[in-house]
């Protein structure tokens, strides 16, 4: 479908939106992770969110990888998912 080049330098305008949603949901999760619920884990998750912030601006800025962007997310999307499913299969068992 795409050559290597196209992939890198493919850009529309509607393609910034979906990141920028997602860079703002990492910056309020963070904020809200810091202010309420302080734990072992919330290190972790915020290392996690910065590091998300941070690959998703550097293909927003330049106006470059945003086709990587969308797999990075995707691969966000399909480990949460997986979290909740196990989450689900422990509930299951306990019944």
């Amino acid at each position: 479908m795409f050559d290597d080049y196209a992939v890198l330098h493919w850009y529309e305008e509607w393609a910034d939106h979906l990141p920028l949603l997602s860079i703002g949901y990492f910056a309020y999760d963070t904020v809200d992770m810091l202010r309420h619920e302080l734990s072992r884990w919330t290190l972790e998750y915020v290392l996690h969110h910065f590091a998300c912030i941070f690959v998703l601006l550097c293909a927003l800025l330049p106006r470059k990888f945003v086709l990587y962007a969308y797999w990075a997310l995707l691969m966000e999307v399909s480990r949460s998912v997986s979290g909740w499913l196990k989450v689900g299969e422990d509930l299951v068992k306990t019944f």
